[in-house]
């Protein structure tokens, strides 16, 4: 019987700690099947020093960390572990069903320390130039102003009520100075040589560009956008304006931020306020969301390309396969049609020959009667055309530029023989 369960992985102690400084420990941890407090734990058995708590948001934000030396080993450390990559999946399958709080609480902080680092603001001062622009928008569209008369500006898709407005801008300066701390870029089709649709069938782009941005990662374009939830209620009978049921939206103070789902991302595109967490909280996870969405999509984009130039790659090798069966197909026949002409050729040649000895065999037996041989004596015609006729025939000559004159002067006598 063959075992399906998987050898064990040995680690050593300067490979691990040069792993240990150059990714999150969480990564590693997942690719042993163990979590990352027990990977703590094997670095403190191997002596070996781990980042502290906040080194990879530095070096995300381009800090250079120093790198410590690995100390020497003792005479209690050890130099290799071995992780059974069995006993730590059945763990993992065991935690799945009885979680330790410790140690989700220590893979949280980890994970945490992926995320970049969000501030809000106190105030309403000093936010950024798109909060400022969709906080004029707002105030326009609440206004009397005609919608064809209202001013197209470069903003961000939101919309909440009076209320909620000075907490929305806030989430909002936030979002985007997090957003930009990380080196994403917002971009709308109103800037120049951004005028251009993402899918074919938005024409809306060519006839009148929108101010709404969209988050540029690179060259990916990542979709968002925040509204407040409203609650319907039920008009009763005397409020209603008309005769069948009508309902009124009221804004609730619920916000929601959401970003565009495409089809196979498996991660949360849509957060809204709970009864613990408010969508501020989760910033750091929408921003580190966004790249990765970017980078789905950019893998996505690849991926199409690559089954593109696949699939194109394999119509021209049918093409060339098609092409090459035609022109043999047409070669075949060319040589089907020779070999029938050659055919039809040797069958005229031997006719030809067989005539020709047959003249022959006329010779001989006219060798002894001189009359017959004569110049005009009707066996001398008939041997002449039997030759005349040999020559026509055979492929081998050419009896129209040999005899022509002959073939002419002998048409008479040849017909009276054929008469007789």
């Amino acid at each position: 019987m063959i075992s399906s369960r998987p050898d064990p992985v040995v680690l050593e102690r300067s490979v691990l700690f040069d792993d240990v400084w150059s990714r999150p420990c969480t990564q590693i941890a997942a690719g042993l099947g163990i979590s990352s407090s027990a990977l703590k734990r094997i670095c403190m058995a191997m002596n070996i020093p781990t980042p502290p708590v906040g080194h990879w948001a530095q070096v995300q934000f381009g800090k250079a960390m120093k790198k410590p030396a690995l100390p020497k080993a003792g005479p209690e450390t050890k130099l290799k572990w071995q992780v059974d990559m069995g006993n730590s999946l059945s763990q993992k399958s065991r935690k799945l069903l009885r979680p330790d709080p410790a140690e989700d609480r220590v893979d949280a902080e980890e994970a945490a320390e992926e995320w970049p680092k969000v501030q809000l603001a106190a105030n309403l001062e000093n936010l950024h130039v798109l909060v400022k622009a969709t906080r004029a928008q707002w105030r326009e569209s609440r206004s009397k102003i005609p919608w064809d008369q209202r001013k197209e500006r470069k903003r961000f898709n939101a919309s909440v009520a009076a209320a909620s407005e000075e907490r929305a801008l806030i989430l909002l300066d936030a979002f985007a100075r997090g957003a930009e701390a990380v080196g994403i870029t917002f971009v709308c089709s109103m800037d120049p040589g951004m005028n251009r649709p993402e899918h074919s069938y938005q024409y809306s782009y060519q006839q009148r560009p929108s101010g709404l941005c969209w988050a540029q990662v690179g060259d990916e374009r990542v979709s968002f956008s925040m509204r407040e939830k409203s609650r319907r209620t039920k008009l009763e009978p005397e409020e209603a304006k008309r005769h069948w049921r009508e309902w009124r939206e009221d804004p609730c103070g619920v916000l929601e931020f959401s970003l565009e789902s495409p089809w196979g991302f498996k991660l949360t595109t849509t957060w809204k306020d709970g009864k613990r967490q408010k969508v501020e909280d989760r910033l750091p996870e929408i921003i580190r969301t966004v790249q990765l969405l970017a980078d789905y999509k950019r893998d996505e984009r690849i991926r199409r390309q690559e089954e593109a130039d696949r699939l194109k790659l394999e119509q021209e090798r049918r093409e060339r396969i098609a092409q090459f069966r035609a022109k043999m197909d047409s070669q075949r026949k060319n040589e089907s049609t020779a070999l029938d002409k050659a055919v039809q050729a040797a069958q005229a040649w031997q006719t030809a020959a067989l005539l020709r000895r047959y003249v022959d065999a006329m010779k001989t037996k006219f060798l002894t009667q001189p009359e017959a041989m004569e110049a005009n004596s009707p066996a001398k015609m008939y041997m002449d055309w039997l030759c005349l006729r040999a020559d026509l025939m055979d492929p081998m000559v050419k009896a129209y530029e040999y005899h022509p004159a002959s073939l002419a002067s002998n048409v008479p006598g040849l017909l009276a023989i054929q008469a007789k």
